[in-house]
């Protein structure tokens, strides 16, 4: 093959890749375990829960909204879900 047929094929690939990336969103799974304290095992069931996100471990301020999520499943303690306080609450 010549330099230039393998240049242009390249450029093609790097072209065709550019265009399928994709910016990143301020959205991201969340996996938690819990368990339930009245019987002080792994929770089953379905949840209403909330989730709040803070600048520090401790001490911190609150960062963006709350999110509230009615009617999480929740599987021996370990439940799934997606949040997105907004791309202006990362740095």
């Amino acid at each position: 093959m010549k330099k230039s047929t393998i240049a242009g094929f390249a450029l093609t690939i790097l072209f065709a890749l550019g265009i399928s990336a994709q910016a990143q969103t301020s959205g991201f799974t969340y996996q938690g375990r819990f368990t339930d304290s009245t019987v002080v095992q792994p929770a089953n069931g379905t949840y209403s829960m909330q989730f709040a996100l803070f600048d520090a471990a401790s001490g911190g301020g609150q960062v963006g909204a709350t999110i509230s999520n009615v009617a999480v499943q929740v599987t021996n303690g370990v439940f799934t879900v997606n949040l997105d306080f907004g791309a202006s609450s990362f740095g």
